[in-house]
């Protein structure tokens, strides 16, 4: 083995990895948002989810682009840890369509003249078309194909250099373990499956290794794609956690299945597939029943798979959000999802917040999840400074989903759900300035002060109350009514309060010296209501509902 042979096989290794950039890269852009809504959709159930793991990967060429859109939805709640695991067990599956791609093209035909077609049209196509997004992305795809095909060509010719050497007599049988650690060490090194696997069958090939050595190292190949997947997981969120290690476990466990049948399965594909005289497309066959064997061995206990992996990482809340802490925003239809429910939980956890501030019981008011008992909850200054730091993380979280490819209807929701924000903190924050006021009100000797407090518990309470109810239905065609009349009467019942609050002090019944109090308090009990309101109205309501809302909402302030 000379300098230049080692030169040419690590340019036909840097080449071929580039073409699966660019193909990975254009396949994604050129699929975009309907390869996501089609992994959304098709996941209901556990073979469905294996499936659909099989046909995207074995179209985008890439299991990591399929499992980080498969890390997103898990964690946005769209899909289900069981779910999930099924459509990285498919995506396993998917990948060995590339070895069907190398060895029945790329040992089978003239690789020049099947490379230099495509790279120079492709080439062309970005000079000419490169300012089409659509242009620029088939022509990248071409070019990605033709360095496929070329950087196998060189690691070929490389190889067969090697294999003529005297080297290949030295190479002692160290029986499958070495071979399967080779080919662990291979992939972990590369950071690509589908790298290492051509690279094994261009060594197959040239008569480097024997059929037998060459299968083993396939098993360690697909043991090495579990390294990335694990250094992805590490530090991240507790589902991404589980969904690597889910990983690791299915490809250790079929390998150590295949290492055991492994005569058996050489025995299947030389004999009863009559393979024998045609290693490469063995090979093909072999990384294919490997794979389908263990989805096969997985797909009974998925469901009780899935529980170990809760039990074995459990969820530690250390975040400060709940649920946009779980996703990426490199996927924006599950990254919304998060959004939503994020603002729908830091909704309910300004109401709180509010009704704290006024000694209520949240239990009093919300039927569903309230944040610990009585005795547990945390004192509202420390709670306004969650809902602030919540608030930043949402923000920032926005900002990188605007980033992405949206729809229309996205980009509207994304606005409505950040003006909710916005109106929810500024509701905690009224009432939080005027926290004084509240608790002499609470603690005065004045009857009128105490009847007053007492008024605005109530109302506060009834206001709450209809507004839980309509971020608890669905699609409610009464959502919109409901907010008109609830915002009538909130601006009923102040201008009554200073109506009577007028009356008491001419006829002094109110002294004048409680009138100050009496005011601040109404005055942002009145302004965090309407607050409220509005940040439940952007929440909850369409983006015609709330125009609809808006134009009433100036009717009644009119």
């Amino acid at each position: 083995m000379n300098a230049n042979d080692f030169w040419e096989f690590l340019a036909g290794l840097g080449i071929f990895m580039f073409g699966m950039f660019l193909l990975e890269e254009s396949i994604r852009n050129l699929s975009g948002r309907a390869f996501k809504g089609f992994i959304r959709r098709y996941t209901e159930g556990t073979l469905k989810a294996v499936l659909t793991g099989t046909f995207a990967t074995a179209i985008l060429q890439s299991s990591s682009a399929v499992t980080l859109m498969v890390l997103a939805f898990t964690g946005a709640g769209i899909m289900s840890l069981q779910n999930g695991i099924g459509v990285v067990l498919g995506s396993n599956l998917g990948t060995t369509v590339t070895s069907w791609i190398v060895a029945g093209l790329g040992f089978k035909v003239s690789i020049e003249a099947l490379a230099l077609p495509f790279i120079g049209i492709g080439g062309l196509g970005l000079i000419f078309l490169g300012k089409s997004l659509k242009g620029s992305n088939i022509s990248k795809l071409s070019v990605g194909f033709g360095f496929l095909f070329m950087g196998l060509d060189y690691m070929k010719r490389s190889i067969e250099a090697i294999a003529t050497d005297e080297l290949l007599s030295m190479i002692p049988d160290y029986g499958p373990l070495i071979y399967i650690l080779v080919g662990f060490v291979l992939t972990a090194a590369l950071q690509s499956s589908s790298a290492s696997i051509a690279v094994i069958l261009s060594a197959l090939h040239s008569g480097l290794f024997s059929y037998t050595e060459a299968t083993a190292m396939v098993i360690g190949a697909n043991l090495g794609t579990t390294v990335t997947v694990m250094i992805g997981a590490v530090g991240g969120s507790t589902v991404k956690k589980r969904v690597g290690m889910s990983h690791f476990l299915f490809n250790f466990i079929t390998a150590i299945v295949a290492t055991m049948l492994l005569p058996l399965l050489n025995r299947l594909v030389f004999d009863v597939m009559g393979l024998g005289k045609d290693p490469v497309m063995g090979l093909a066959m072999f990384h294919t029943i490997f794979n389908l064997m263990g989805v096969l061995l997985f797909i009974p206990f998925l469901p009780l798979f899935s529980k170990l992996l809760v039990w074995a990482v459990p969820e530690k809340r250390m975040e400060t959000s709940v649920f946009i802490s779980k996703v990426t925003p490199d996927v924006p239809e599950a990254a919304m999802v998060s959004l939503q429910q994020e603002t729908q939980a830091l909704l309910q956890a300004a109401m709180e917040h509010n009704l704290d501030l006024l000694s209520i019981d949240p239990k009093l008011v919300f039927t569903g999840n309230v944040n610990g008992s009585k005795g547990e909850r945390k004192k509202p200054e420390e709670q306004y400074a969650r809902l602030k730091a919540v608030q930043a993380e949402i923000y920032a979280f926005a900002a990188l989903v605007q980033g992405q490819e949206m729809s229309e209807q996205e980009a509207s929701l994304l606005n409505r759900l950040l003006s909710a924000v916005r109106y929810a903190i500024s509701s905690a924050k009224t009432l939080k300035d005027v926290k004084r006021d509240i608790d002499e009100m609470e603690d005065s000797e004045s009857p009128h002060l105490n009847d007053c407090y007492a008024d605005l518990r109530r109302k506060m309470m009834e206001n709450y109350i209809h507004l839980q109810r309509v971020m608890s239905e669905e699609e409610d065609l009464q959502n919109l009514p409901r907010l008109v009349k609830t915002m009538k009467s909130i601006m009923a019942e102040d201008a009554q309060l200073m109506q009577e609050l007028m009356k008491g002090l001419k006829q002094h019944h109110i002294p004048a010296e409680l009138v100050s109090v009496l005011l601040a308090a109404n005055r942002a009990f009145t302004l965090a209501a309407r607050q409220m309101l509005l940040a439940v109205k952007d929440f909850k309501l369409s983006a015609h509902d709330a125009a609809l809302f808006d134009n009433l909402e100036v009717e009644v302030k009119a």
